[in-house]
């Protein structure tokens, strides 16, 4: 897949980009990880694909060379659902976490969760709550998973 994915970025970079081929090689450690057998190789796999998705891609715009994490780009609940899946339950959260803090890098939501996001009326830490409340989710999704609980949507 690596060989796919550097040939489309080469032709076609705006079709396929840096992150898209982060994200695909993150999906195929996921992938790997289903077909093994054992549990440590399994383990080993999972927890490469998460530091796969913490990755940061350099991206050109115009003269500017930017920087941005994968963990952006991705289906934050789909991969948490893989890895629930999977027994991964420390990938959930650790990948969760990380997005969390990557949606709202001052951390307004955080300090903010103590009050009922009704109550707030600062837009700016509004809108860092409801950023983290996916992340949030797929923690909560987890703990259900592990006691037979139903998962939320």
């Amino acid at each position: 897949m690596e060989i796919v994915g550097s040939a489309l970025r080469e032709r076609a970079p705006s079709f396929f980009s840096g992150d898209d081929q982060v994200i695909v090689r993150a999906s195929d450690l996921v992938r790997s990880a289903r077909l093994v057998a054992g549990t440590q190789e399994r383990d080993e796999l999972l927890l490469e694909s998460l530091k796969v998705y913490s990755i940061v891609v350099p991206v050109t715009l115009m003269t500017s060379q930017l920087y941005k994490r994968v963990i952006k780009h991705i289906s934050l609940t789909s991969v948490c659902n893989e890895y629930m899946e999977l027994a991964y339950f420390t990938g959930v959260v650790d990948l969760a976490l990380l997005r969390a803090a990557e949606d709202d890098p001052e951390g307004l939501g955080a300090i903010a969760t103590r009050v009922a996001v009704a109550d707030i009326e600062d837009s700016r830490v509004r809108a860092a709550v409801l950023a983290r409340f996916e992340s949030y989710q797929c923690i909560l999704n987890a703990f259900a998973f592990l006691y037979g609980l139903p998962c939320m949507s």
